[in-house]
């Protein structure tokens, strides 16, 4: 038996360490609260700067703010010390235990993301100063590019790493459970990895495209977005353009029916198009049918070397959609030609009226078909002239590519390297692959006419989960034709209206497409004729069916599928929406269902509404979009049972243990 004075006495010895602990528990948590508000103060100076701002001019406030982000990591790091260990294991937690258990990740990707923003900046500044020293010496902008791009090589190259570095770091972070700071982080840098990755690799392969070793020849394609084909429109018009050396040379836009040579054996036309355009060739015009871009831009240039004969080293296309975005950084154009000025508000009217033909419309000859496109050439050539001369704010032509692009309005793919190597801008427009869900709404107009900006669409996903990881899934379609009822009957004939806004009005002819995941097998179609499951795209499953829409009337179209497999690793569901470029803005729900012995652990983003079995979301589809939802087969008593207030308690404990289990040793 112990004797009392004893008891007494260890108790009088543990007091003090217990009250010493204690105190330096506290001064520890003084030291990682204040390293953790330093460095949201630096995350809240991020969010208020402007990526393509930052890029096309970096200023000494911008340097700063990543050079004191880089310090306030390391002093969190070091001020966290041994509890980053811990970290880990308390993802059980509620609410938070996401956050803290990817603490390290998350501070070790902010790292390796600082470092590389830090390495882009120093990029872009010599990419600015070189701009600029270039138009004091009236040097071409490609071939300013070109020379300091050469020169700075190892800077690309320091670049290029540790973007890679980061994006890899990145990737051992999982949003899904995440609380909705650092998630909205993740989802920020998502969005602009893949600009951030291509414009990288762009620079590192521009001796290549600016053609340092030979002159390169690109296909620059105009794509009307009001007659709707998968890659962003109907290919109205062509031009090429060459680059020797960084100095750039274009021709003048050729409309593209003036690129056929019937002479000359051409492929057989897709099946659609055979059918309801009475396509027997697979002519120029014609070849961007693929919604997987990289297939279509190959295909492009394969059409045109048969019938021009000239092989072009790749793709540079724009859609109607994205000029008054680029105008409104290029400011006003003063087209000469035409006596008139450009701008964003103005140029589609004016791109329409040139269009139209007020000479046939009163009966009198004209040459109006073969010159009805001259207008695009004038506008292109005076917007090239205005990008080389330097003259325009480069922090708003950055933000305005990236936004086009971000809505794959506009897009290229390039070959270099002697065709070993591929550069495809956004990279997200090829179709997607991997595991997990994915949908895209892929229309084409086979009607001859340019009705598509006249037809609203809305879509509803529903996709329930089985237990299997299976899920059966239903796409439904409606199409409203806002053109004035007329009376008069759907004539499906190669007949061109005198003027613009005739062509915008009339019954819509769609061949429409389904993109679905790899091995998906469509079960049930309604609201389109000749549905089936057609050739698959890149790998994935395609639905296709015919519709006909009147003018003034509301058609559904439904088709529903099974899919074999849709759960990720670590029972996560993904669903990826892609947006089909050139088309209006949609707006579409998500609903999603599972078994009843599953419990949604986190999801992201936030649904509209939830229920025991249900989530649902509204979303507006004007650029690509990603769902993440992850599930417990079964919840965690414990994690329920745990108030978050008990979060702090729970973390100091293991923070106390730890320290005095390093204290015993």
């Amino acid at each position: 038996m112990t004797p009392p004075n004893l008891k007494r006495s260890a108790r009088g010895l543990w007091m003090p360490i217990l009250v010493i602990a204690a105190l330096l528990l506290l001064i520890w948590g003084v030291r990682v609260l204040g390293a953790v508000n330093r460095l949201q103060a630096d995350v809240r100076g991020l969010s208020g700067m402007k990526p393509e701002e930052a890029l096309a001019a970096p200023s000494a406030e911008t340097d700063a703010l990543f050079t004191q982000m880089a310090q306030d990591l390391q002093d969190l790091r070091g001020s966290a010390g041994p509890l980053l260990d811990v970290l880990p294991s308390l993802g059980w937690l509620p609410r938070y235990g996401g956050d803290l258990a990817n603490a390290p990740a998350l501070l070790d990707f902010g790292d390796k993301t600082v470092r590389a923003a830090r390495d882009t900046l120093a990029l872009g500044r010599a990419l600015s100063d070189g701009m600029k020293a270039g138009r004091v010496e009236k040097v071409p902008a490609g071939v300013s590019v070109l020379k300091t791009v050469q020169s700075q090589a190892a800077l690309v190259e320091r670049a290029q790493q540790s973007l890679k570095v980061a994006s890899a770091a990145r990737q051992a972070i999982d949003p899904a459970g995440l609380s909705s700071s650092p998630r909205e982080l993740l989802n920020r840098f998502d969005r602009w990895l893949p600009l951030w990755q291509t414009g990288v690799e762009v620079l590192a392969d521009a001796p290549a495209l600016l053609g340092a070793d030979r002159p390169r020849t690109y296909l620059l394609i105009a794509q009307n977005s009001d007659e709707l084909r998968a890659t962003g429109g109907f290919v109205s018009a062509v031009a090429l353009l060459r680059i020797d050396r960084g100095v750039i040379t274009t021709t003048g836009f050729q409309d593209s029916y003036a690129v056929d040579d019937l002479t000359k054996i051409h492929p057989e036309a897709p099946k659609p198009l055979y059918r309801y355009m009475y396509a027997w060739q697979w002519m120029f015009r014609d070849t961007n049918w693929s919604p997987d871009v990289p297939t279509s831009a190959r295909q492009l240039i394969r059409s045109y070397a048969i019938d021009r004969g000239t092989v072009a080293d790749g793709v540079i296309a724009v859609n109607l959609q994205a000029v008054p975005t680029l105008l409104q950084a290029l400011g006003a154009l003063d087209l000469k030609s035409e006596n008139i000025s450009v701008n964003a508000e103005n140029v589609v009217s004016k791109i329409e009226e040139n269009w139209s033909s007020p000479e046939i419309a009163q009966g009198q000859p004209t040459d109006w078909w073969s010159n009805r496109k001259d207008f695009l050439g004038d506008l292109f050539q005076t917007a090239l002239s205005r990008v080389l001369s330097g003259e325009f704010d480069q922090g708003e032509l950055l933000r305005g590519f990236s936004a086009a692009a971000a809505r794959e309005d506009l897009w290229f793919f390039l070959e270099a390297d002697g065709k070993q190597r591929e550069v495809l801008f956004p990279s997200d427009s090829a179709l997607a692959q991997g595991s997990g869900d994915t949908l895209m709404l892929v229309d084409s107009n086979v009607g001859f006419n340019k009705v598509d900006s006249r037809v609203n669409r809305a879509i509803e996903y529903t996709v329930h989960i089985e237990s299997s990881g299976a899920a059966r899934s239903t796409t439904t379609i409606t199409y409203t034709n806002t053109s004035p009822d007329t009376g008069t009957f759907c004539v499906h004939e190669p007949l061109y209206a005198t003027t613009y806004a005739e062509m915008q009005q009339g019954c819509y002819w769609d061949y429409l497409r389904v993109v679905a995941p790899p091995a998906s097998q469509l079960t049930l179609s309604t609201g389109v004729s000749e549905a089936a499951q057609v050739d698959s795209e890149a790998g994935r499953s395609v639905f296709g069916g015919y519709l006909i829409l009147p003018r003034g009337e509301t058609q559904e179209v439904v088709f529903t599928y099974h899919q074999p497999g849709v759960m990720n690793e670590g029972m996560v569901y993904s669903l990826h929406l892609e947006r089909q470029p050139g088309a209006p803005v949609i707006p579409a729900t998500v609903r999603v269902t599972w078994p009843a012995e599953w419990q949604v652990r986190s999801a992201n983003p936030a649904p509209e509404r939830e229920t025991a079995d249900t989530l649902d979301y509204a979303v507006t589809l004007d650029r690509d979009q990603t769902f993440l939802i992850a599930f417990d087969q079964g919840g965690s008593p414990l994690a329920q049972a745990i108030p978050f207030e008990g979060l702090v308690v729970a973390t100091l404990g293991v923070v106390a243990y730890y320290l005095l289990r390093l204290n015993h040793h």
